[in-house]
């Protein structure tokens, strides 16, 4: 059975995408695209996952699930 990562992304002012998540700790990336975002997660997500487990997952092992909210500036 796959390990399901929720990754939470933001658009930011910067003009980058954010993800984290609280599934995996330590996660967190930036990229230019969404599909790059998603790119770097799923191979971070996995580094993690080997760290904290000290298994390697297969390909099939990891699954990232996002969904955007919206930017919210800091008052």
């Amino acid at each position: 059975m796959p390990r399901i990562v929720h990754l939470t992304v933001e658009y930011l002012p910067e003009n980058v995408y954010l993800g984290y998540s609280e599934d995996v700790q330590g996660l967190v990336v930036q990229a230019d695209t969404i599909g790059d975002l998603l790119e770097y997660a799923d191979d971070i997500a996995r580094i993690l996952i080997e760290d904290e487990t000290g298994a390697v997952p297969g390909p099939d092992d990891v699954v990232i699930h996002y969904h955007e909210v919206p930017y919210v500036a800091a008052a």
